[in-house]
C-alpha cells in the first residue's frame, strides 16, 4: 500500500477515485480501512491549503513558539504558562528533533479556553501547559492543559464502578 501523502499535499482536493489510486487501492475498497483514514486525508488538505494561502507558517517555529502562536491566536490568550515538566519535556523533544512535529493541545472541549467553567471567548489570561506528550508514529506533540484526560470516552464516573455481584446474582448492568 502506498503511504504517500501525496493528498496530504496537494492544494486541489481529489475525487474519490484518485485518493483510492493514491493508496494503491480500488475505489470501492476504501472502506476497508475506515472513514477516518478519508477523514484525516481531507483535513490535512484543508490545513495544507490553508498554510499555503496563508502569510504565516509554524515551520520555523520552536515547539514552545508553536504552543505559544495556538494559544494567543487561537485561544486569545496573553501568552502561555509552562510547568517545570512540560519545559524539561520540550527541552527534550526539541533535542530529539521532534520539533518539527505539528502540536496538537489537549484542553477541555466545554470552554475555548483552559478552563470549562469559562464561557465565550475569554481573554487577558495566560494559558497553562501543565505535561506535554508524544506520539511519535503519529508525528504529534500533545500538550495537556488543565485538568484534561486524555483517555477518551471515559466520563468521571465509569459505569463499571457501579457493577457489583451480590449472591452470584450481577447487579448494576441496567
Amino acid at each position: 500500500m502506498n503511504t504517500d501523502l501525496s493528498i496530504a499535499r496537494s492544494v486541489t482536493p481529489k475525487p474519490i477515485e484518485q485518493v483510492a489510486a493514491d493508496l494503491g487501492l480500488q475505489s470501492d475498497e476504501l472502506w476497508l480501512y475506515g472513514t477516518a483514514r478519508w477523514i484525516w486525508q481531507t483535513l490535512s488538505w484543508m490545513l495544507v491549503k490553508w498554510h499555503r494561502n496563508s502569510d504565516f507558517s509554524m515551520q520555523n517555529l520552536s515547539l514552545t513558539e508553536k504552543i505559544e502562536t495556538i494559544a494567543t491566536r487561537i485561544y486569545s490568550a496573553d501568552g502561555i504558562v509552562l510547568s517545570s515538566e512540560a519545559q524539561s519535556q520540550l527541552e527534550r523533544y526539541e533535542a530529539l528533533v521532534y520539533g518539527r512535529f505539528q502540536i496538537c493541545i489537549a484542553k477541555t472541549p466545554l470552554s475555548i479556553s483552559h478552563d470549562p467553567k469559562w464561557k465565550g471567548v475569554p481573554s487577558g489570561y495566560e494559558f497553562p501547559i501543565r505535561e506535554v506528550r508524544a506520539r511519535v508514529g503519529a508525528g504529534f506533540i500533545y500538550p495537556l492543559c488543565g485538568a484534561i484526560r486524555t483517555m477518551v470516552g471515559w466520563p468521571a464516573r465509569p459505569a463499571f464502578m457501579d457493577i457489583d455481584l451480590d449472591d452470584g446474582r450481577v447487579t448494576g448492568l441496567s
